[in-house]
């Protein structure tokens, strides 16, 4: 079938670049209209660049479109390829004929290191490939709406939903109402439950999940006794999402973990309504939601105490490498407010002597994944021109080094990074690259985050290490001990 629509609809092109043509069958206009879901979504990695047209073509990541050409600043530029000298980015050139932003934004993307033909790869995932999901949340609009154009705003929701001091149904909980799996009316006829649709509590309203837990008549008394019920009055949202995110900049962590909870028992209460048990008690809000959390505080600091099965295990130790062998850690810190970025990272020895210290500020990071693997591969390239050669490398970043245990499974510039840092690993003997935790990778984070302010790059060697970064490292050998 493939071969017959490629003969008929497209012998002398590809499908994105095909015609609809006159007549065409009903297989070939579906597919016709998936071409701009297609084009959306794809992106091209550049490798020797003969096939990529500079404003023609959708090739930086960070622009969702092609490049307009009112970014040039009057070249006769057409193909990337006449941007590469000798496999490199021809800085000179670049710098003269686009703006600083996009200048930077082009230096800043990998090169192969060996001759590569372009290729396309899917930008809506970090493993660079096109899944039926990612394409139909496309072809919905998932991609466009609010909260994905502001995708850090959704990120730093989800890591602060998981880092609240409650107990995990509740921050479950609150996960399904970001989601809006609640099972209010209007869901549960969304999904052909015979329902009424109609709040079952004021008998007119939408039973929508903000209807049902903050602003149904009868809640809205529950909240009155609330410090939350004037927040909630200024709230801004067009979804359940919104909400979440919106409480969430305007409470402090100690506040949303009250009202989180506050949320949680509203609607238990509520339930009982519905199901004909007895109404609110007398007890205000204010106070059961603070003997709750106290107790359950108590309880986890009891727990931790006493030991047993729910007792946060220390991964903190910083473990030494076998004798005579070197370890690698490296990280990137990204401080998006600020608009600071940075790579950096530490070479110990058998001891947990500091041997070799790399740092570097980076101007265009692209996405956290794609700064974490360029620190791997600085710290690897900066270590065996310095004739050390590690055979551990630490990252905390998992994602990152799957990219790198598992290249074949990512496309686009990921697999670009990911092929440079299997090239380097190459060149060392019996070389491993593995995850560690956070905690252990305290001393390159610091590192990165100094870089991240320093306009100059560094690299320390030996007595030129300075006295802050061995303190730090006398931390994590106490912790070993």
């Amino acid at each position: 079938m493939a071969r017959t629509l490629k003969g008929r609809y497209a012998k002398y092109s590809d499908f994105l670049d095909a015609p609809l043509g006159s007549n065409p069958s009903y297989i070939w206009r579906s597919l016709y209209w998936c071409k701009s879901i297609l084009k959306k979504g794809l992106c091209w990695r550049v490798g020797d660049g003969k096939s990529i047209k500079i404003f023609q073509d959708c090739w930086l990541p960070s622009w969702k479109e092609k490049l307009p050409s009112t970014f040039n600043s009057g070249s006769s530029l057409v193909r990337v390829s006449e941007l590469i000298l000798n496999g490199s980015w021809n800085e000179h050139l670049i710098h003269n004929s686009f703006l600083p932003v996009v200048a930077q934004e082009i230096i800043s993307l990998p090169l192969p290191l060996n001759q590569a033909n372009d290729s396309r790869f899917w930008r809506f995932n970090c493993k660079g490939v096109y899944t039926v999901k990612d394409g139909y949340r496309l072809a919905i609009g998932m991609f466009d709406r609010p909260e994905n154009q502001s995708h850090n705003r959704v990120e730093h929701w989800w890591k602060f939903l998981w880092s609240l001091n409650i107990p995990t149904k509740i921050r479950l909980f609150w996960w399904r109402i970001s989601h809006d799996f609640i099972p209010t009316e209007i869901n549960l006829a969304a999904h052909h439950v015979p329902v009424v649709g109609a709040c079952k509590m004021c008998q007119y309203g939408k039973d929508t999940t903000t209807h049902s837990m903050f602003f149904c008549p009868t809640m809205k008394s529950y909240w009155k006794s609330s410090p939350f019920g004037q927040t909630l009055k200024k709230a801004r949202f067009g979804s359940s999402l919104e909400l979440c995110m919106w409480m969430h900049n305007n409470l402090t962590k100690s506040e949303f973990e009250k009202f989180a909870i506050a949320t949680w028992l509203g609607w238990k209460e509520r339930q009982k309504i519905i199901h004909g048990s007895v109404k609110v008690s007398d007890i205000t809000v204010q106070t059961e939601v603070s003997t709750f959390l106290y107790n359950f505080q108590l309880a986890r600091k009891t727990q931790r105490i006493g030991g047993g099965d729910g007792v946060e295990k220390n991964h903190g130790k910083w473990a030494r490498p076998p004798p005579g062998c070197l370890r690698l850690e490296v990280d990137a810190c990204a401080n998006e407010t600020k608009g600071q970025f940075g790579i950096g990272g530490i070479v110990r020895n058998d001891v947990g002597k500091p041997v070799l210290v790399f740092g570097q500020k980076i101007e265009h990071a692209g996405s956290v994944l794609e700064l974490e693997l360029r620190a791997i591969k600085e710290g690897l390239a900066k270590s065996i021109s310095a004739n050390l050669f590690p055979q551990l490398v630490g990252s905390d970043s998992l994602l990152a080094v799957q990219a790198v245990t598992e290249s074949k499974d990512v496309e686009g510039y990921i697999a670009t990074w990911a092929a440079s840092i299997n090239l380097l690993i190459s060149m060392i003997k019996d070389c491993n690259i593995f995850h560690i935790s956070r905690t252990t990778n305290y001393c390159a984070h610091s590192i990165a985050s100094f870089a991240s302010c320093n306009s100059l790059p560094f690299v320390w060697e030996g007595e030129s290490i300075p006295h802050w970064l061995e303190e730090l490292v006398c931390i994590d050998l106490e912790k070993n001990q």
